[in-house]
């Protein structure tokens, strides 16, 4: 669903993301109480295009594992979101600034990323993070792509729940 919270220019429609899966970055399937909230999880606002082979992959896995870790403590809290590594960027000489280049999907150009991470912080225990390539024939376990928050951060350039 496209969201009229975004200026045109700015927009996506469905068709961009022909050949992708349309995922989630808050899991719908983690909003099935609350029927507004579940629909709003396919504004196109919490969209990223995803490898279908991810998607219903390791990603659903790690989707399912959340919604275990909440069942258990009650209480969690989840940062997930695109990276976008590896893409070609340059220096601009005259602002100083590294310019990214995006590879890019649709008639609108939808930002294609190469990774997704997820940080899980549970309300008692330890903080779990994960980073996973946006490819298609992605198998293994999500052990593997198991990383510490610090590495997240470095990779998405902010800090996740920083408290100073």
């Amino acid at each position: 669903v496209p969201s009229s919270e975004i200026a045109a220019e700015f927009s996506a429609d469905n068709t961009d993301y022909k050949g992708y899966d349309r995922g989630h970055m808050a899991a719908a399937g983690n909003h099935l109480h609350f029927i507004m909230a579940y629909s709003d999880t396919f504004i196109l606002n919490n969209i990223c295009a995803q490898n279908g082979d991810l998607n219903r992959g390791l990603w659903n896995d790690l989707e399912k594992m959340v919604r275990g870790i909440v069942w258990r403590c009650g209480e969690c809290h989840v940062l997930t979101g695109p990276l976008f590594l590896g893409q070609t960027s340059y220096k601009n000489s005259r602002t100083q600034r590294n310019t990214l280049f995006l590879q890019r999907i649709g008639a609108n150009g939808v930002a294609l990323p190469s990774h997704f991470f997820k940080v899980i912080r549970p309300r008692e225990g330890e903080t779990q993070s994960y980073i996973l390539p946006n490819r298609a024939g992605l198998k293994g376990s999500l052990a593997q792509f198991k990383v510490c928050k610090d590495e997240v951060e470095r990779k998405a350039g902010f800090k996740i729940f920083y408290r100073p």
